[in-house]
């Protein structure tokens, strides 16, 4: 039988092979007001469906290779934008006042991408999955 620290050491062992797998880091940031929110943020997306947003959201994305971005947008009333750049300020995709939509964008090289999500009395939900 196992002892306690036999099996802590093999689910941290676990646990952190699954980090060194992991392709890239999510943080973010931003001053909103929500209403009957749920979110969820993991290494390789992000989502959040609400019945209210107002203010702006950011994700910084750090990609340590090209990936394609899922990109899906909800919107049942007010507005959303969205701005994706790269560290330079490029824009891979800059939209305003976005409707219900799902689309990819590419992320050509390495390296840390911007989410910008600014949203005016916004019911609806977005998800940004880069994930194999």
């Amino acid at each position: 039988m196992k002892t306690f620290l036999q099996k802590a050491f093999a689910v941290l062992t676990a646990v952190c092979a699954c980090v060194l797998v992991t392709s890239c880091s999510v943080s973010s940031s931003g001053s909103f007001i929500t209403n009957n929110c749920i979110s969820n943020q993991t290494n390789t997306s992000f989502f959040m469906s609400y019945a209210y947003l107002d203010g702006s959201k950011t994700y910084n994305i750090n990609f340590d290779a090209p990936a394609e971005m899922k990109i899906s947008f909800t919107t049942k009333s007010g507005d959303l934008s969205c701005e994706i750049t790269d560290r330079s300020g490029n824009y891979l995709y800059r939209g305003n006042k976005i409707e219900t939509c799902s689309f990819s964008v590419g992320v050509p090289a390495a390296g840390v991408y911007t989410v910008k999500l600014t949203a005016a009395k916004h019911e609806g939900s977005f998800s940004f999955d880069w994930g194999k």
